[in-house]
């Protein structure tokens, strides 16, 4: 839900920079050739911002699940081996000069995303196809146990002998802790 968010806020922001570019522009500066400069830019920043905010959301799921190695490597490549050479190629050679090194940034961007969400994929597909197998029906139940309120919000119903697999010594579980039994 949050990359969701997260790329939806990014999208709309995308759509305020394409749509008053200029405007935008000319509450830094009203020289016209910095803002016939800066509007372009604003534009290529649209296309940035929104692959931006996906792999910013997707490195902390990756930093969330302890896969904290595929980030930097992923940064290490996408930032040092492709932005950077690919940027001054088109700035310098193909003569973009300075959108050329944005739309470095932007195939940096994209090659953050591609490559986490292969890394992600790979990380949760075993998840998957286990959960896919088994004859588990996952229920969101509140309940209340013992002294504390404490939120066990999931109970695993064991469908082959139709009972709940919760045994007392679960109690002890905080509100940040998820409760999976009958596996």
């Amino acid at each position: 839900f949050g990359t969701v968010l997260s790329v939806s806020f990014m999208i709309c922001s995308a759509i305020v920079f394409t749509s008053f570019a200029p405007h935008l522009v000319r509450i830094f500066t009203s020289d016209a050739s910095l803002v016939k400069i800066a509007v372009p830019i604003m534009y290529i920043l649209s296309i940035f911002q929104v692959f931006d905010g996906l792999q910013i959301s997707l490195a902390g799921v990756c930093k969330g699940i302890k896969q904290t190695n595929v980030v930097l490597f992923a940064n290490f490549i996408a930032y040092w081996c492709v932005s950077i050479p690919l940027g001054c190629f088109l700035a310098f050679h193909v003569g973009f000069m300075l959108k050329g090194f944005w739309w470095g940034l932007v195939s940096a961007a994209c090659l953050l995303c591609m490559i986490m969400l292969v890394k992600l994929k790979k990380y949760f597909k075993p998840v998957h196809n286990k959960l896919k197998t088994r004859t588990l029906k996952i229920v969101l139940v509140p309940c209340l146990w013992g002294i504390c309120n404490y939120i066990l919000p999931i109970k695993i119903y064991n469908t082959k002998n139709n009972r709940v697999n919760m045994q007392p010594k679960d109690a002890a579980l905080n509100r940040n802790q998820v409760c999976i039994t009958g596996c």
